[in-house]
């Protein structure tokens, strides 16, 4: 069932777990992505970028995983991902998406484009505006987060992380419910090993925000350093080009198998089965949702928005942050 992503982060930290943002694409991916969901009785989110979107249109998308989504019992929030375009996020919302992002920190999507930190808050700002009053959840960008070329990134010393003063500033002002800071974290997959980035800034990140965070860019992360991340806060945790590639390479697999036999359907089938195996493997041995949804009846399961800073033995959300984050890195030896 469709839900706003608010009940998903809540319920996450009450009972220690990620949910993911599994990106989708298609029609083949948004089956595969929700029958992972029900499969594994796991809370989930089906990521969608704004290319995708248009590809099929803002209302035949929306109206195709709306479908697929109410048509499970798991509870399943609809994200518009990494969106530069205010106008663009209004028909999303209108449309019935249930959490979208508005991308005005800088990187890969504004390219050479770039907005002031005041514009960042006035358009976040917006969008809080007309997405609250749907009861949409919302995501804002703050700090570069730059994309990986060919394969490689080079460190910058530091220029362009999220600085958690400004950081509190711009939740306080916005009054968005998800940040996606950059802590050194990179878009796209790496020919050696992905950034180890600054856990530490992102601790101090969440404890002055007090509101959940995204990892962007955790296709090249490595399970420990998704852990990590969940650790200190990140509870959402964003994929697109590690299913990009399993995708593409059983379906460039198959399509050879299919010469001369005319239109490969069998081809999309084997690449959604390949892309399956992965999203379920992250959801048992890494965001650990499997199992996870535990029917709370129809008030709970809603678009309404909750009080995220209440939580189960813990006075705040800081103190439930902290708590989690002593018990997780215990266990890993961190």
């Amino acid at each position: 069932m469709l839900v706003n992503y608010n009940y998903l982060l809540k319920d996450a930290f009450q009972r220690d777990y990620g949910v993911g943002a599994i990106e989708v694409w298609d029609s083949y991916t948004i089956k595969a992505a929700v029958d992972c969901a029900q499969e594994e009785n796991s809370p989930s989110a089906l990521l969608a970028g704004q290319p995708f979107v248009q590809s099929l249109g803002i209302e035949s998308f929306a109206k195709l995983a709306i479908t697929l989504i109410n048509s499970v019992e798991v509870p399943i929030a609809l994200c518009l991902d990494e969106c530069t375009e205010y106008d663009f996020i209004i028909q999303c919302i209108k449309a019935g998406f249930s959490f979208v992002m508005f991308d005005g920190g800088g990187g890969e999507h504004l390219g050479e484009q770039t907005i002031s930190f005041q514009e960042n808050v006035q358009i976040s700002k917006d969008v809080v505006k007309a997405a609250h009053a749907s009861k949409v959840t919302v995501e804002a960008s703050l700090g570069e987060m730059p994309l990986a070329q060919e394969g490689h990134y080079q460190k910058d010393n530091g220029n362009g992380l999220t600085d958690p003063d400004q950081a509190a500033e711009f939740v306080s002002k916005t009054g968005i419910d998800i940040l996606a800071p950059s802590i050194g974290n990179v878009h796209c997959l790496y020919k050696q090993s992905w950034p180890e980035p600054d856990w530490e800034l992102g601790r101090k990140i969440i404890q002055k925000i007090q509101i959940p965070c995204a990892l962007h860019g955790a296709s090249g992360a490595t399970d420990q350093q998704i852990r990590r991340a969940m650790s200190i806060g990140f509870r959402k945790i964003n994929m697109g080009t590690r299913f990009n590639e399993i995708y593409r390479e059983a379906l460039t697999e198959e399509i050879k198998k299919c010469e001369g036999l005319g239109c490969p359907l069998n081809a999309n089938i084997e690449a959604a089965a390949a892309y399956k195996k992965e999203v379920k493997r992250l959801m048992r041995d890494v965001f650990q949702s499997s199992g996870k949804h535990k029917p709370a009846g129809k008030k709970y399961w809603t678009l309404e928005k909750p009080p995220l800073k209440e939580a189960s033995g813990s006075g705040d959300y800081r103190g439930l942050v902290e708590q989690i984050s002593d018990r997780v890195i215990k266990e890993l030896d961190l």
